[in-house]
């Protein structure tokens, strides 16, 4: 799925750090979760500086997928506003990128629609990271 992603957006696949990537399948409408990643990865090139990083992992019930760049960061007042239909914060407003502001609103349903969650925290490379977290799938 990973690839497929990446093909669509036109990104190669060195331009983002897999290594952390653990095989996992998660019960969700593949559709959704293209649409989930292509939304979160577009917005990691858009806001960040070149670096993206992709990182999956399992636990007993859910599927994790995290994606991080090494931009900025959202400012603390804005995270409360991250998933608000048509909210972009002052920095994204003043930049050259243009938005509508639904980007993480519609990850955010999505992710709601298939079962899970999605979280914002700030990267230890000071960027912004997001957190999807779905049910796990069975890989048959």
């Amino acid at each position: 799925m990973l690839c497929d992603v990446l093909e669509t957006l036109a990104v190669e696949p060195e331009q983002v750090d897999t290594s952390q990537a653990a095989p996992a399948t998660a019960s969700a409408d593949p559709v959704h979760l293209h649409q989930i990643l292509s939304n979160l990865i577009s917005n990691a090139r858009k806001y960040g500086n070149g670096h993206v990083f992709f990182r999956s992992w399992t636990d007993a019930a859910q599927v994790h997928l995290s994606i991080e760049d090494d931009g900025p960061g959202v400012e603390p007042d804005f995270v409360p506003h991250l998933f608000d239909r048509f909210s972009r914060s002052v920095a994204s407003r003043r930049g050259s990128e243009r938005g509508t502001g639904l980007g993480l609103s519609i990850v955010r349903d999505l992710t709601e629609m298939n079962g899970g969650g999605i979280d914002y925290s700030r990267s230890d490379r000071g960027g912004a990271r997001f957190t999807v977290h779905l049910p796990a799938g069975s890989s048959s």
